[in-house]
């Protein structure tokens, strides 16, 4: 709909801009209405009128023209407000993840939390950092470094509990958790009031 209204905006506004020069045409200097004689020494018999018309359809043209851009900036804050939403609620589902790892770490034996943490990482957290690009332009570099600074750390920190599992220090790789878990909430505050 908004590229149908700014096109019949430009297109009112250049035929204005036509008409009204057409228009203007049929005006004549001082000097030249004296070459003629028998002529009507100020106007052509159609000049006012084409000049008003024309005047008329460029200010319609223009109205048009803005109301397409409101129309488009209305439309462009409503998606990114969506987008925002659909973003946060991914660091939601990645922090959800963190967060319930955390609380079953001392139930989980090393082979146990390896896998989940290899499933959280390959997963929902692999989805979220494919998205960053997506982020940075949502929110601007500086909004940008304040969540994704908890996400980086959050995701260093699940991979070295990964990479201690790994290795069989398993009471080391549990005390990583409860860091990338508020790291991950830290995230999603700064996100959420953004």
């Amino acid at each position: 709909m908004t590229s149908a209204v700014q096109l019949a905006g430009r297109l009112l506004l250049v035929a204005g801009i036509c008409v009204a020069s057409i228009g203007a045409a049929g005006f004549h200097s001082p000097t030249h209405a004296t070459d003629h004689p028998g002529q009507d020494r100020s106007t052509e018999k159609l000049a006012v009128p084409l000049f008003v018309l024309g005047l008329v359809l460029i200010c319609a043209g223009g109205l048009a023209g803005r109301a397409a851009g409101r129309f488009t900036a209305f439309n462009t804050a409503d998606h990114a407000g969506a987008k925002k939403r659909d973003l946060l609620a991914h660091l939601e589902r990645v922090r959800n993840g963190v967060v319930e790892l955390d609380d079953q770490r001392r139930a989980l034996t090393g082979e146990a939390l390896r896998t989940r943490i290899d499933r959280l990482l390959s997963g929902e957290f692999f989805d979220l950092v494919a998205r960053r690009e997506d982020l940075l332009a949502l929110l601007g570099f500086t909004a940008y470094a304040g969540v994704w600074d908890g996400v980086a750390t959050a995701e260093r920190l699940l991979a070295r509990a990964w990479s201690l599992a790994t290795d069989g220090s398993v009471e080391e790789a549990r005390a990583e958790l409860p860091l990338a878990r508020r790291h991950l909430e830290r995230a999603c505050t700064v996100m959420a009031h953004v």
